[in-house]
């Protein structure tokens, strides 16, 4: 195994490991989400290398905020992507602050 990915994949498999003992939907929820992530920072990046049509950054932030940025935070390491540009990070991290308001206030309205 890759031992510069352990940063990444520790905090990753905690999180999902937390939310599976509060719920396993949650659990569910945050896997199927920061999948979807994964994949669209993936695409972005290639599209980058290509001088493609990239993905916005609206809808990257987006899907952080609606639980993906646990996927987004691995490719973002694993690819190398978007780790420079100051003023992404910055709304990243507010996406990821978002995500848990929301998560928090969901579950405590439904107890999911």
């Amino acid at each position: 195994m890759n031992t510069t990915a352990l940063p990444v994949i520790l905090p990753a498999a905690y999180l999902i490991a937390v939310a599976a003992a509060v719920s396993p939907k949650l659990a569910a929820a945050y896997l199927a989400a920061g999948a979807i992530s994964f994949f669209l920072y993936r695409r972005d990046k290639t599209a980058a290398v290509r001088q493609q049509r990239r993905i916005p950054e609206n809808a990257l932030h987006t899907a952080d905020l609606l639980g993906g940025w646990v996927g987004a935070w691995a490719a973002r390491h694993r690819y190398r992507h978007k780790t420079a540009k100051t003023s992404f990070i910055t709304v990243f991290w507010l996406s990821v602050a978002g995500n848990a308001a929301l998560t928090y206030g969901i579950w405590r309205l439904t107890r999911i």
